[in-house]
């Protein structure tokens, strides 16, 4: 699997806020990967007065297909809540739905899969955010 190198250059780095530099860049690196659903193995954390970087070991080359379920009206809601709840959630019919019962009710949910992607096409994103 491949491995995944971050490395920023700075002015002068003080020697005592290295250590912390080093562990914000590893936590906000891991944040977000996980927000993109990215599979990972463990970091290696580098400095110098002058530089900061964390390699990522095992980075996953491509990301998983995710479900994601939207929470719609009860059964039997009024027409217009049904039908923003349809334009929200990108269908065309109730028959796209699932009905679920959530305590006593029984609820209609936009059941969609998520295709997933390339790690690729979201590095550019994810430094940028971890900057």
């Amino acid at each position: 699997m491949p491995e995944l190198l971050i490395e920023f250059l700075s002015e002068e780095i003080p020697a005592r806020m290295q250590a912390e530099a080093e562990a914000q860049l590893e936590t906000r690196l891991f944040k977000a990967l996980a927000d993109a659903d990215i599979a990972h193995g463990a970091a290696r954390r580098f400095s110098t007065p002058r530089r900061i970087a964390v390699a990522v070991a095992d980075v996953a080359a491509e990301r998983p297909d995710r479900i994601e379920e939207r929470k719609g009206p009860r059964v039997g809601a009024p027409d217009q809540a049904v039908a923003g709840f349809l334009r929200a959630a990108g269908l065309d019919s109730l028959d796209q739905c699932v009905v679920r019962t959530v305590g006593k009710a029984d609820f209609h949910f936009a059941v969609t899969t998520v295709p997933g992607g390339p790690t690729r096409a979201l590095l550019l994103d994810i430094v940028e955010t971890v900057l």
